[in-house]
């Protein structure tokens, strides 16, 4: 546990280093293939105890991340120009239950305005379903055409694109 937890700070350290205070993005990848993003101006404080990763922000807002849940942590460069700002709207995206029989539920935090839609692709990438979901938070799927299986599923809008596996006994 010492080890991967050594593993992740020193990723991280070495990331900021080498991109230097030019650094803009902290993603986290979690093992089951979510990530998020942080815009470093945002964040006030990052700990690492007890076998967790506690990103806070300048509000008081905190998430927290246990490190075996950990694929990696990434320092990018998001050049900008001298009055843009690049602000991350980050995205929940929830599928249940999962496994699944027939139906599945897709909970997102809030799709607004902005064209969006779920796709269902099979593991090697093709998509098998896309349903359009401007507006809504909350999506049933009848995936009872599909096979039993391994799917990817995908939330994309002009701005991000969220992916989980689901699995259908």
């Amino acid at each position: 546990m010492k080890e991967s937890q050594f593993k992740i700070i020193a990723t991280l350290f070495l990331g900021i280093w080498l991109t230097g205070l030019q650094a803009q993005t902290l993603r986290v990848k979690q093992t089951e293939g979510t990530e998020t993003a942080y815009s470093l101006a945002e964040i006030s404080k990052l700990s690492f105890s007890e076998g967790s990763l506690q990103i806070t922000n300048y509000e008081n807002n905190s998430s927290s991340y246990e490190l075996s849940n950990l694929r990696y942590l990434t320092v990018s460069d998001i050049p900008v120009g001298i009055n843009e700002q690049v602000k991350f709207r980050e995205l929940s995206l929830k599928v249940y239950p999962n496994p699944l029989t027939n139906l599945l539920t897709v909970q997102l935090d809030d799709t607004g305005k902005t064209k969006s839609s779920i796709e269902i692709l099979s593991v090697n990438g093709k998509v098998l379903t896309t349903h359009n979901v401007t507006g809504m938070k909350t999506v049933r799927l009848n995936l009872s055409q599909l096979k039993k299986g391994i799917y990817i599923c995908r939330y994309r809008n002009s701005e991000t694109t969220k992916t989980a596996k689901i699995v259908k006994n």
